[in-house]
C-alpha cells in the first residue's frame, strides 16, 4: 500500500518591489506668484516607495 506523500505548500511569492520614481519638487522662494525659474528651488528626490513618497510631503507640508 503507498502512503500519500504531503503535498509540500509553496510560500506565496515575495511581493513585487514597486518600481523606483523621482519626486520632482518645485519650491516657491517668495510667497507671490512668479513666473521666474531663478525663484524657484527644484529637487529630483529619488522615492523608493508610495510611502516614503507620502512622508516626504508630509514633511514639506508642515
Amino acid at each position: 500500500m503507498l502512503h500519500p506523500t504531503p503535498v509540500k505548500q509553496d510560500a506565496p511569492p515575495p511581493p513585487v518591489p514597486e518600481k523606483n520614481a523621482v519626486a520632482h519638487i518645485r519650491i516657491p522662494l517668495h510667497k507671490e506668484q512668479s513666473s521666474a525659474r531663478d525663484q524657484m528651488i527644484e529637487i529630483d528626490w529619488p522615492v523608493e516607495s508610495v510611502t516614503e513618497l507620502l512622508l516626504l510631503i508630509q514633511g514639506l507640508t508642515q
